[in-house]
């Protein structure tokens, strides 16, 4: 498990007992300055957008901007979407200014003229698409918006204000309309309690306060329809209640506790450089904190500093000499540098403590299977397997290690019953795909890919699994089509995935049906994106080679013997070709 894993199990139950106790206060406090500010009655439009103005802001980054709106005026907190903010801490704010009566609209003005207020990012959720950000200063005029006691409903007038909308000629924007429907609509990262309306909203609308006739917020704007004519979705009053009550209480600790469970909080999101600066904060206050060392070597681990998250780990286990989470954080930073004998230690004390830990012996079987200790390592994942046997992970690893030992049928059933856990995942079909292509069963291999395809069909490597499959099977043309359909979805896949091998492999068939040029072209695309690559140099090897550029087949197949040893026992890309067949048999 990676350290963020862990910290969700250990850390964010503590983190929302805590906001859990706070939520009436934080509720209270963030209504209650607005209460005094709004008239709380019906009003026309110019007295709404005049109302709203003053709670309305432009959220600037250096490559993009949103809109955001004033949650509360004493602790300078605004709120915007996490896609707004996406990967970054700090922005750049900017409320509207006026002239006499007139509000000024030109955005080259503002960024000219204006000093730009700059603030933190302090807490982000990207399912609910919203973040809480706290400003160095506010203006004095500027207003809180308050919170409607009730979501909005089916043909309810609601409206918005924008910054830097795409198709305006200026900031502040207003645009109005009704409440279609408020349903669980589903997005990328699952279900979202949101408010369809007909509001003809824009790019740089995101973020916006969604308000009633009454200009009490009801929701926050998040995205428009790209596919159907009119149509805005707002997050629902309800998701921005439930965000508010884990973030308010991790906007301003002052002391360990508090520091430490907003350390935690965003280690759970990602930001690990700022959780590393909460940690460190909560040392200061308590130097004798071992949570807060075990703390921030999580966060050092996870911004890949191994060496100085070793450092705070043993300071956490020597304050602590039983500390179990502290020895089984501190076998990743030695798995992680590959001293797997001693990532092994670690994780022999963390069993030591708690010898119930199916995490421990899983991870201590990793650091016995590195060091080819196979059999150490089927049995600590059977042990793990005993404590929780519906962690598909863990058959899938003994399954893998079977599979070092010799025991393919049992390494299949592990893998098989891995599936049994965790049916819908795409990534448990894959690994199976994987031990099938290597017993040779690319038949039944191909089966597994394609199921893995049906569950996660944005993703490319389903595709080229499945082409590789074909391509074992000597089905050069199903392959390429295949291998056509993986980069084609890699151009808008917005996961990890690179097609380096993708390439190599395409170049491989093209090769074999005698298109030297194409193959050429695609093992050169290969190794552009991965200049590492033993595999493509091989592959290139042969190309070259029966193209008759002999000096430069030597030269890529010397690079790949230097890059990976094991290609000096393959064959040598030394056979001569003199008709359309292959001496020796030999078809690489």
């Amino acid at each position: 498990m990676t350290t963020t894993q862990i910290i969700r199990n250990i850390a964010l139950t503590a983190a929302i007992a805590i906001s859990a106790s706070l939520v009436a206060p934080v509720q209270t406090c963030a209504q209650s300055a607005a209460k005094t500010e709004s008239p709380r009655k019906v009003m026309n439009s110019e007295e709404l957008y005049e109302y709203a103005l003053k709670s309305t802001c432009w959220v600037c980054l250096p490559k993009s901007s949103g809109t955001g709106w004033v949650l509360d005026k004493e602790k300078r907190l605004i709120v915007t979407n996490h896609h707004v903010v996406d990967g970054f801490d700090e922005v750049k704010v900017f409320f509207p200014v006026k002239k006499g009566d007139n509000v000024l609209t030109d955005p080259n003005w503002y960024v000219q003229t204006v000093k730009p207020i700059a603030g933190r990012v302090i807490d982000r959720n990207k399912h609910q698409d919203l973040s809480i950000i706290q400003l160095e200063s506010m203006p004095s005029h500027i207003a809180a918006l308050p919170l409607a006691a009730n979501s909005a409903k089916q043909g309810q007038e609601i409206m918005t204000i924008g910054g830097d909308t795409r198709g305006s000629n200026g900031l502040w924007g207003w645009v109005d309309g009704k409440v279609r429907n408020v349903v669980d609509g589903m997005t990328p990262t699952g279900k979202l309690r949101q408010v369809e309306s007909n509001v003809s909203t824009n790019s740089g609308n995101s973020g916006g306060p969604v308000i009633n006739n009454r200009g009490e917020l009801v929701a926050v704007h998040f995205a428009s329809s790209l596919e159907a004519r009119n149509v805005s979705y707002h997050v629902d009053l309800t998701e921005l209640r439930t965000f508010l009550t884990v973030a308010m209480p991790i906007v301003g600790p002052n002391d360990a506790a508090g520091f430490i469970a907003r350390g935690d909080r965003r280690l759970t999101t990602g930001r690990n450089a700022a959780a590393r600066d909460d940690f460190a904060a909560a040392i200061k206050a308590d130097a004798k904190n071992a949570r807060a060392y075990l703390g921030r070597g999580m966060a050092n681990q996870n911004l890949g500093d191994s060496a100085t998250a070793i450092l705070d780990l043993d300071e956490a286990i020597k304050l602590n000499p039983e500390y179990y989470m502290a020895f089984y954080v501190r076998g990743e930073p030695y798995f992680f540098k590959k001293q797997f004998e001693i990532a092994a230690e670690n994780y022999t004390q963390a069993i030591r403590i708690n010898p119930k830990s199916a995490n421990a012996y899983n991870q201590r079987g990793r650091s016995y299977h590195e060091q080819k200790k196979y059999a150490d390592a089927e049995g600590d994942y059977g042990r793990a397997i005993e404590l929780n046997p519906t962690a598909a992970y863990l058959w899938q690893n003994r399954g893998s290690t079977r599979e070092d030992l010799g025991k393919l049928d049992e390494a299949l059933e592990d893998m098989q019953k891995g599936i049994e856990c965790s049916p819908r995942s795409a990534q448990v079909y894959s690994n199976l795909g994987y031990m099938l292509s290597r017993a040779k069963r690319h038949e039944d291999a191909k089966q597994i890919h394609y199921k893995a395809d049906e569950l996660d069909i944005k993703n490319p490597i389903h595709a080229e699994n499945a082409g590789r499959c074909w391509q074992m099977q000597d089905k050069y043309e199903v392959a390429i089509k295949l291998f056509d359909l993986a980069m084609k979805r890699a151009e808008t896949y917005e996961g990890n995935y690179k097609p380096d091998a993708c390439f190599c492999s395409r170049g491989f068939c093209l090769r074999r049906l005698e298109n030297y040029e194409g193959s050429l072209a695609d093992h050169n695309r290969s190794l552009k994106i991965n200049l590492n690559r033993a595999e493509t140099y091989y592959q290139r090897a042969w190309t070259y080679r029966w193209m008759g550029q002999y000096n430069l087949a030597k030269e890529d197949f010397d690079k790949s013997v230097s890059l990976d040893a094991t290609y000096a026992s393959k064959e040598a890309p030394v056979v001569v070709r003199t008709t359309s067949s292959y001496y020796s048999g030999f078809r690489r």
